[in-house]
């Protein structure tokens, strides 16, 4: 089969895994259900997938050798999970023994939205705490001296063999402008205990973004994970499923309002495009219109770069170890975007040049 055909048997089983229903499924041979297992992997849905095929008759399963491969990898993810599950507990905890606020950001709080939560693949933790960067940046150097300071967080330290990253501002722009428009808003935040929801994390509860911060946040984490390495199908899922809870017209027009003023509302239109696509999300759990040609690309981005872009072929020009050639090759890459998103793009090379001196600052703090 063409990669076209494979990609939407991909769709088809992550459709399946949350409960739809499709009237066909081809019986594939093991090249097939091999190619299947690879996009998977490189998408960070093979948890997912697994849930569609254990949906499917038996005699639409994978050969033996590829269902042992799902097996064994899905009992990793479903233990990993459960580790991560746990160390998001003791991180909120950790912080409200300080007397601080906070939210688990994605991770449990997107699980949460799946049929079977643990078939979800989870990664590091993200925890945002109330209390200001000088203070977050010391607590966290107090119990890891040698972290290293980014814009938006600082790692902490493993937890339960986790790592956690502990969040000054959930995510950022680089236009200065629509980033101080953003920062505000995030200020705005701990000001209503309303915007705090929660979910279930064994026979206690943690702390998430309300759905209606949700709405923008994972909007724009993905648009960040677009620009800076690769969004893959896990971080569309994730949207597809918070947006099937439910937005009023209201909601949606505040929502694409301020979007707009981010400069986000193309590409929110992107995203529906891909949610339409992939996950048949109705219409009216959508946003705004589908635009099929920004769409169109974003699903081409997401399909050939992978999850964290770890299967881009335009990134070979990189070098962990030469910061200038990092530089380069993300700024070129960049430029792929220049015609959709100009304000990003432009700002880009600024807020790189701006971000390096920033941590050379807090580096010796």
């Amino acid at each position: 089969m063409s990669t076209f055909r494979m990609a939407e048997i991909l769709f088809k089983l992550l459709r399946l895994s949350t409960g739809e229903k499709v009237t066909y499924f081809p019986k594939l041979n093991a090249q097939e259900w091999q190619v299947i297992y690879d996009m998977a992997v490189q998408q960070s849905v093979l948890g997912l997938v697994f849930g569609g095929i254990e949906k499917l008759p038996n005699d639409r399963w994978p050969e033996k050798m590829i269902s042992m491969k799902f097996y064994a990898q899905v009992k990793y993810i479903r233990s990993f999970s459960e580790m991560a599950a746990e160390a998001s507990l003791s991180a909120v905890r950790r912080f409200h023994r300080e007397g601080c606020r906070s939210v688990i950001l994605k991770g449990i709080s997107s699980s949460a939205l799946y049929p079977v939560p643990n078939l979800r693949s989870a990664g590091d933790v993200d925890i945002w705490v109330e209390g200001g960067r000088k203070w977050i940046i010391n607590f966290c150097r107090g119990i890891n001296p040698a972290s290293k300071v980014y814009y938006h967080h600082i790692p902490l330290a493993k937890i339960n063999g986790v790592e956690v990253e502990v969040h000054i501002t959930p995510t950022w722009m680089n236009n200065p402008f629509a980033n101080a428009r953003l920062q505000r808003w995030f200020r705005d935040f701990w000001k209503e205990e309303g915007n705090i929801a929660s979910v279930p994390c064994g026979d206690a509860e943690v702390p998430v973004l309300d759905i209606s911060y949700n709405r923008i946040f994972l909007l724009i984490h993905i648009f960040r994970h677009l620009f800076t390495d690769g969004v893959g199908l896990r971080h569309l899922m994730d949207y597809d499923r918070l947006l099937r809870q439910g937005t009023s017209e209201e909601e949606k027009r505040q929502v694409m309002a301020f979007l707009d003023k981010l400069n986000l509302a193309g590409f929110a239109s992107a995203v529906m495009y891909v949610l339409r696509e992939v996950f048949n999300l109705p219409r009216e759990c959508m946003l705004t219109e589908p635009d099929s040609r920004r769409g169109a690309f974003l699903l081409r981005e997401i399909m050939r770069a992978g999850n964290f872009g770890r299967y881009d072929d335009r990134l070979t020009g990189e070098n962990g170890g030469n910061p200038a050639r990092n530089f380069f090759a993300r700024t070129l890459r960049s430029w792929r975007f220049i015609a959709q998103y100009p304000s990003e793009t432009l700002w880009l090379p600024f807020f790189k040049i701006w971000h390096f001196i920033y941590r050379k600052i807090y580096k010796s703090v």
